[in-house]
């Protein structure tokens, strides 16, 4: 990772030894630390394994879970209206590009790979979701909300495994 410039990030696979998927992650390089993205109800499998590769007196880890919130917004639109969102431009970003919301402490948005072609995760404190999503209906006519039955079929038909779906550890 040391070769990652901030604002960028990696995306890798985690194995347990029988080459089974832990989970699919995203790494985030910042200047002085990096934030690893991974699916939901995962961060403890994580951590235990990031515990058996790495020498802990180089790496601190902290887990944001309870912290953090993750909003995906996807589709053709989505940098507009992530832009819109969040106050900056995050058109120019690339894959697993990611930028700080100035405006807001702790905010952060990533290029993320999706079943669209383009996706944005907005992360943010607990405390500003309500905010955000309170903006997000502001757009739904133009970028409508996937309910569960239409997001999985969409997930599938990009055929993006998913963990507890087709990831699993047994």
């Amino acid at each position: 990772m040391r070769s990652v410039a901030p604002g960028s990030g990696r995306q890798t696979v985690l194995l347990t030894e029988k080459a089974r998927i832990i989970d699919v992650v995203t790494v985030l390089q910042d200047t002085d630390d990096a934030l690893l993205i991974g699916s939901a109800d995962t961060s403890s499998d994580i951590l235990s394994w990031i515990r058996k590769y790495v020498i802990m007196d180089d790496v601190r880890l902290k887990d944001l879970t309870d912290q953090m919130s993750m909003i995906e917004i996807m589709g053709p639109r989505a940098a507009d209206v992530t832009g819109d969102i969040v106050g900056i431009d995050v058109s120019d970003l690339g894959m697993s590009q990611w930028r700080k919301v100035p405006s807001a402490e702790g905010m952060l948005v990533v290029r993320t790979a999706s079943p669209s072609e383009l996706s944005y995760l907005i992360i943010a404190p607990n405390d500003n979701v309500e905010a955000i999503v309170e903006e997000l209906q502001k757009h739904s006519a133009e970028l409508p909300e996937l309910d569960e039955e239409l997001d999985e079929y969409v997930r599938v038909l990009a055929g993006m495994g998913l963990h507890g779906k087709e990831w699993t550890l047994s």
